[in-house]
């Protein structure tokens, strides 16, 4: 298990360090739709196999359905506030995700009690959310004002 962390992390990190590569702040909503795609397909392979291989590919998808969201989301709140509200603006999204984490993460316990490994297909509901959201927030034509 802690190996499959482990890799997450790594992925995550490579992201990071190479995601000016990916068009930075100028590619705020699509890092934030291929996020949430990425999470559907991640989701979804997690709730179909127990194959070692599979889960680690799983993990490695973590670059993706963390790291990207994790950019887009501040990307797109700069653009949309401007430099002298990106630390408050960072605030708000800290605790938004706190929350989702906290929400998720409780109801996490009985959805794997109750469906076992096809719990993950409730992240697919989450990850879809997030996607459309992100979808709307793109195509807002206020988003540019």
């Amino acid at each position: 298990m802690g190996l499959l962390w482990a890799v997450g992390v790594a992925t995550e990190i490579a992201f990071f360090f190479f995601s000016t590569r990916f068009g930075g702040a100028r590619r705020a909503y699509g890092m934030l739709m291929a996020g949430g795609a990425v999470a559907i397909a991640r989701w979804l392979l997690m709730a179909a196999t127990t194959n070692t291989a599979l889960l680690f590919f799983g993990q490695a998808l973590h670059a993706f359905t963390f790291a990207a969201t994790h950019l887009g989301a501040i990307f797109a709140l700069t653009q949309l506030v401007g430099e002298s509200r990106r630390a408050q603006a960072q605030g708000w999204i800290s605790g938004a995700n706190a929350l989702t984490t906290a929400l998720v993460s409780v109801a996490s316990g009985p959805l794997w009690q109750t469906f076992g490994l096809h719990a993950y297909w409730f992240m697919c509901g989450v990850a879809g959310l997030g996607l459309a959201l992100a979808a709307a927030a793109a195509l807002d034509p206020r988003r540019n004002d």
